[in-house]
C-alpha cells in the first residue's frame, strides 16, 4: 500500500507540474534547440546553407525565422565575387552578430547596412552602395574561430572593411571551450574543435561529460518533476548538486570563473591596475 501510494502521488505530482509549471525536459530541449548548424572541416561548427526554420525560445521569450542563404550566411543571397559598385563590409561575431532572438531585418548587420545606405549622398546611391555580410555563427562563436574563418573564407569575399563585433562578457570565456587540433608553422590554429559540444545533424549537442545534470539519467530526463527537483537542488544546495555531478561524471560547461573574467577585463581597461595575472590573460596569451 505504501509503495502504491507513493507511485500514485508521484504520478499525480508529475501531471500537475507538467501542466502548471512545465520544465525544460530533454525532449523539450531538443524541440527548442537551434537547428541551423552544420559540421565544418576546420571550425567547431558553421551554418547550414539553404536552411530555413523557426527558432523558438523554451520560455517563450522569442520566436523568429532563421533563413540561411546558399553560401551559408544569414542574409539575402549575394555574389561571392564583389561587384565593382559595392563597398563590402564583413562583420565577424557570434550571437549578437547573427541576431539571436530577432528577425533578420532587425539584427545589427541589417540595421547598420540600411542606416549607412540611407545616409549616402543621393547622387552616389546609384553609383555605389554598401553591403554588409553577416558572418555571425558562420564563423562559429569564439575569437580564435573568427580569425580562422577570416583566413580560410572571409578574405576570399574581398571585403573593403572588416568589423569584429566582440562581446567581452562571454567571448573570452568561449576560448575555454576551444581546442586547437591542428596549428600552422606560426603556431596559429588550422583546425579548431569544441571540447564541450558537437554537431549532430543540424543540432549542437553537449558532450556527455558536459551534459546537464537533469538530463543525465535516461529514465528520468523527460520527467517534469525530476527536472524541477534537480533545478531546485542546484539553486539551493549547490554543494549537493556538485556531489551529484561528480558522481555521474559531469563537468562544468566552462572552466573559467565569470567573476575572475570580469575583474581581469576591468584591469585590462585600466592599465594602472594591470599587474595581476589571471586565467583570462593566460587564455588570451595562449590562444591569441
Amino acid at each position: 500500500m505504501a509503495i502504491a501510494s507513493c507511485a500514485i502521488a508521484l504520478f499525480v505530482a508529475e501531471k500537475i507540474v507538467g501542466v502548471t509549471h512545465p520544465q525544460l525536459t530533454y525532449s523539450r530541449a531538443q524541440a527548442f534547440s537551434f537547428k541551423a548548424t552544420s559540421k565544418s572541416d576546420y571550425l567547431p561548427f558553421t551554418l547550414r546553407p539553404n536552411h530555413s526554420s523557426i527558432h523558438t525560445a523554451s520560455d517563450g521569450e522569442f520566436s523568429y525565422a532563421v533563413k540561411i542563404n546558399s553560401l551559408g550566411y544569414r542574409m539575402d543571397e549575394f555574389p561571392a565575387q564583389k561587384p565593382n559598385d559595392e563597398f563590402r563590409i564583413l562583420i565577424l561575431g557570434d550571437s549578437m552578430t547573427f541576431g539571436w532572438g530577432v528577425d533578420v531585418k532587425d539584427n545589427l548587420p541589417s540595421k547598420l547596412e540600411a542606416l549607412i545606405n540611407s545616409r549616402l549622398p543621393r547622387e552616389n546611391r546609384s553609383k555605389r552602395y554598401v553591403r554588409i555580410i553577416n558572418a555571425g555563427f558562420k564563423n562559429a562563436r569564439s575569437p580564435d574561430a573568427f580569425y580562422l574563418y577570416l583566413k580560410k573564407e572571409g578574405l576570399t569575399l574581398d571585403p573593403d572593411l572588416i568589423i569584429v563585433n566582440y562581446f567581452p562578457a562571454n567571448d573570452i570565456e568561449d576560448l575555454d571551450d576551444t581546442e586547437w587540433e591542428k596549428v600552422d608553422g606560426s603556431n596559429l590554429p588550422e583546425k579548431i574543435v569544441s571540447k564541450s559540444f558537437y554537431v549532430d545533424g543540424d543540432d549542437l549537442r553537449r558532450r556527455p561529460e558536459y551534459r546537464k545534470l537533469e538530463h543525465a539519467f535516461p529514465l528520468l530526463r523527460d520527467s517534469n518533476l525530476w527536472v524541477l527537483f534537480v533545478d531546485t537542488v542546484e539553486a539551493r544546495l549547490p554543494k549537493v548538486a556538485n556531489l551529484m555531478k561528480r558522481w555521474v561524471g559531469i563537468r562544468d560547461y566552462l572552466a573559467s570563473n565569470p567573476r575572475e573574467n570580469n575583474r581581469c577585463l576591468r584591469s585590462n581597461l585600466h592599465p594602472s591596475n594591470g599587474s595581476s595575472v589571471c586565467k583570462v590573460r593566460e587564455a588570451c596569451a595562449c590562444h591569441l
